[in-house]
Formats: C-alpha cells, structure tokens, sequence
C-alpha cells in the first residue's frame, strides 16, 4: 500500500536528521543545476559618439555606422552563449543531476555507496546523456505548445534518473516510456506533493535560498526518492525485482 505524503516526508526527515551535512552538500548541488539560483550579467560596448569599437586580444575594429556589424556581432554571442548553455546542460549538468539522485537513492537503501560524479565513470555514460537530453527536449518543446502541456510532460518524466540507475538494460527511449506508464493516472499526485513545500518556497524567497541549502532542498529529494521506491513496491514499475534490489527501511 502506498504510503501518505505525511508518512514520506516524516521518513525523510529521519534520513536528514540522521545524514544532515552530507545531505545538505548533495541538495546544494542538485538545486545549483536546477535552476534553483540563477544570475544575469549585462555588458556596454565601447560605445563613441563617432561610431563603435569591439575589442577581441590583440585586435581591435572601428566603425563609423556599426549597427548592422553591432547587431550581428550581438546576435552571433546570442547564439554561442546558447550552443554554450546547451553543451553544458547535456554533458555537464545533466549527469550531476543523475548522480546526485543516485547518492539520495544509495542513503535509502543503506549502502552510501553513491556518488555525485559517477555518471562521468560509468559505462552508461552515454545512455544517460542521450536520455536525459531527450526528456529535457521533449518538455521544451511541449512548453512551446503553452505552459502546460510542457508542465505535463514535466511529471510525466519525472522519475527518469531513478530508472536510469535502476534499469541499464533499457534503451533511452524505453525508459521515457517506462517513466510515462509509472506516473500516468498520477501527475497529479506528484504534483500536489511539490506544491505541499510551498511554505518552504517562500521560506527560501525571504531568507535569500538559505533555508533551502541548509534544510528543504535535502529534505524534498529525500522524499522524492523514497516516493519513487513506494511506486516501485506498488507494482508500477513492471522491471522491479524486490529481491535483487532490496530496500532497508530502518526508519519507518
């Protein structure tokens, strides 16, 4: 039977009292990756009253009627700075974030045997990159459809990291599809469990994410993977096999 939201986060608190700094180093990083803090920086081009001069090493270009080269100076930096974001995502960020979830997954089971770069060592590299690229671009382009189709797809991937790890036999493409039937007819749920931290959402707001790196950000991964485990026990992970991936609950 699955367990209440109440009795999952109770269960994670124990995880946290029991593992607190750790926990807070992995949360920390695990919300840095996702956009939990985000920064913007603004630059002024040498800018003169008779034209314009870019500056690159030990070249310099100056031109009296720079708008259309300005403009597309600034749209080519546009686009590197995005190819650049997008590099870092798949090969860089992603990973981590599966690592990450894999150290939260390794605390449940009792071995602590995770690691936060262990995508960059493993085999299944490749798998994981491809397939973590595909989630991102599937909600991307189903948020270009308006908000909420992407918002669905969202949580219909939801538990994509986990089944990563848990199951190396299935293709990329297999593992979106197993992440859909897992959550379908529960969107919902999972929804209203990420909107059960919204006291601790404004918490962070006023003490500047404070609260969350020192508290609510291990505290909701922790959840997570542990409601990810209650969905396995309950059937709706066709792959799981209880005996080959035992689950130590020593503090329920």
């Amino acid at each position: 039977m699955m367990r209440s939201r109440a009795e999952l986060k109770q269960q994670a608190k124990s995880y946290l009292h029991q593992m607190w700094l750790p926990m807070v180093g992995v949360g920390f990083v695990l919300a840095l990756i996702g956009g939990a803090f985000t920064r913007s920086n603004t630059t002024d081009p040498y800018n003169y009253q008779e034209g314009i001069t870019i500056h690159f090493g030990p070249w310099h270009w100056h031109y009296t009627n720079p708008n259309f080269v300005l403009s597309a100076f600034v749209l080519i930096l546009a686009v590197a700075a995005i190819v650049a974001a997008v590099l870092i995502a798949v090969y860089l960020k992603n990973p981590v974030e599966y690592g990450c979830k894999s150290w939260f997954r390794h605390v449940t089971d009792g071995t602590q045997d995770g690691r936060v770069l262990s995508a960059f060592n493993s085999p299944d590299y490749h798998r994981i990159v491809v397939t973590l690229f595909k989630r991102d671009l599937s909600i991307f382009l189903w948020s270009l459809c308006f908000l909420i189709p992407g918002f669905i797809k969202h949580y219909q991937y939801y538990f994509v990291p986990q089944l990563l790890e848990d199951h190396p036999e299935l293709t990329p493409d297999e593992i979106l599809a197993l992440s859909s039937e897992m959550t379908m007819g529960h969107k919902t749920d999972l929804f209203l469990f990420d909107l059960s931290y919204f006291g601790w959402y404004l918490l962070e707001s006023i003490t500047w994410g404070l609260s969350g790196i020192l508290y609510s950000y291990p505290y909701k991964y922790m959840t997570q993977q542990l409601m990810y485990l209650d969905y396995q026990e309950c059937g709706m992970d066709p792959y799981y096999a209880p005996e080959e991936d035992p689950y130590v609950d020593d503090f329920r």
